[in-house]
């Protein structure tokens, strides 16, 4: 299995676990409809599990349309030739670390990504109509730590060879001075 083709097959991964939180969502979204067919119309639940499953599944979609593309692009700074090299069989551990930070990052982008859509929205809804029922101030604690998982996602796929290098490193020292 060559380099290229290992990132490939972690984005695929994410891709998968996007479609299954899709799913996950949709069925939220039929309980939500079978409950409010009674006196109650859960309307902000239902367009939000609506706005879940379609983001999900368009995250899905275009991982696995374009995974080849971003796993050239995630491997662009390795070396020449590097890509096409293939992966032993027993996968080295640098190898092995760089697909779980790069399949990390993508899965905590595409998991928190819609909820910081979401929270955006209300935020921007609750600014523009605001309720004589509701506080004055909006609701921002979970935006905010919906913003860091987004950045921590980011961050872990940016620096995935960076922090795959350090990690080897650091786990080289300890093994030799163990020895």
């Amino acid at each position: 299995m060559k380099k290229i083709d290992l990132v490939h097959t972690t984005i695929l991964i994410v891709a998968v676990l996007a479609g299954y939180s899709a799913l996950e969502h949709l069925f939220y979204l039929l309980a939500s409809v079978a409950y409010s067919a009674g006196p109650y119309l859960y309307f902000e639940r239902l367009l939000y599990d609506a706005l879940m499953v379609v983001l999900f599944s368009v995250a899905g979609g275009i991982l696995v349309r374009n995974g080849r593309k971003y796993a050239g692009q995630i491997l662009k700074d390795e070396p020449e030739g590097s890509w096409e090299e293939a992966a032993r069989l027993p996968l080295d551990r640098r190898n092995l670390l760089l697909v779980l930070f790069i399949g990390l990052g993508l899965y905590t982008l595409i998991q928190s990504a819609p909820y910081v859509i979401s929270d955006l929205f209300e935020l921007y809804r609750d600014k523009v109509n605001p309720s004589v029922l509701k506080e004055g101030r909006p609701k921002t604690g979970s935006l905010l730590i919906e913003l860091l998982r987004t950045t921590i996602g980011v961050f872990l796929i940016y620096a995935a060879p960076t922090l795959t290098d350090f990690v080897i490193k650091k786990i080289a020292i300890r093994a030799e001075g163990e020895s």
